[in-house]
């Protein structure tokens, strides 16, 4: 055998009989999840796209004033 040969990993022993931890405590059943008023998630949605696309509009505005600001300068 080279010393580059792979000899594959160590050899295990089985675990002993018993090994694993007795369940005491059972899971209780899962709750019954509250109901959604889709028109209110609706107006919601609604609302926040309308911000998120307000800002937009203000950063890229912001943004073109400063770009126009430093252009004017550099002439």
């Amino acid at each position: 055998m080279t010393k580059s040969e792979y000899t594959g990993p160590p050899p295990t022993l089985p675990p002993p009989e018993g090994w694993k931890v007795r369940q005491v405590i059972d899971m209780a059943p899962p709750r019954k999840l509250p109901t959604q008023d889709r028109e209110v998630i609706h107006a919601q949605r609604l609302r926040a796209r309308t911000i998120t696309q307000g800002m937009g509009i203000l950063a890229a505005s912001l943004t073109f004033v400063v770009l126009l600001v430093v252009i004017m300068r550099a002439l």
